[in-house]
Order: C-alpha cells, then sequence, then structure tokens
C-alpha cells in the first residue's frame, strides 16, 4: 500500500514538470493500458481504433495547449464508439438492449 507521503511527494513531483511532461506522462499511462484493451477488443469485436487516433494526436502534439472542449469532444468520440458498441449502461439497459427495443 502506498502511503500518503509519498502519494503527496509524488503528486509535488509531478506538479513541477511542465505542462507537456504532465501531458506524455498521462499518455505513457495510457499507453500501458493498450495491450489490454487490444484484446478485449479482439475478444469482443469492439472498434478500439478512435482511442488510438486520439492518443496518436496527443502525442504528436503533447505541447500544444488544447482546450477543455477539445478533450471533451475527444471524451465524447470515445464515449460513443464505446456506446455504439453496447458497452454503455443506463437505466439498467445496455444500449443494445435500448436500440433493439426501438
Amino acid at each position: 500500500m502506498i502511503k500518503d507521503s509519498d502519494k503527496i511527494q509524488l503528486k509535488q513531483r509531478i506538479g513541477h514538470l511542465s505542462k507537456g511532461k504532465q501531458v506524455a506522462l498521462a499518455l505513457l499511462f495510457c499507453e500501458r493500458m493498450v495491450p489490454a484493451l487490444n484484446k478485449f477488443a479482439k475478444e469482443t469485436g469492439f472498434d478500439s481504433s478512435v482511442y488510438r487516433e486520439h492518443l496518436d494526436d496527443a502525442w504528436r502534439n503533447p505541447d500544444q495547449g488544447t482546450s477543455s472542449s477539445d478533450y471533451g469532444e475527444a471524451a465524447k468520440q470515445c464515449l460513443d464508439c464505446s456506446c455504439s458498441e453496447g458497452l454503455c449502461e443506463a437505466g439498467g439497459q445496455s444500449t443494445t438492449t435500448r436500440r433493439n427495443e426501438r
């Protein structure tokens, strides 16, 4: 278990990095999850290409100032992709179930 003092120290150290380096660190964490996403995509037929596209875009421009609305739009695209695959749930039903009821 990580001690609270270690968490605070890590947060401070990351806070001293430039925004571009903070973005690069976040992207590295995302890249670490890609193999699991790819495995999931292969096993389920899920199209993970939108996630790869957004990661690639972010890697090309880690120092560029991106507005919150741009990040929000990227998140919406990823969520829309997940929902179109029937992976979202709302009101206890998957989107696939809701689509089939229409």
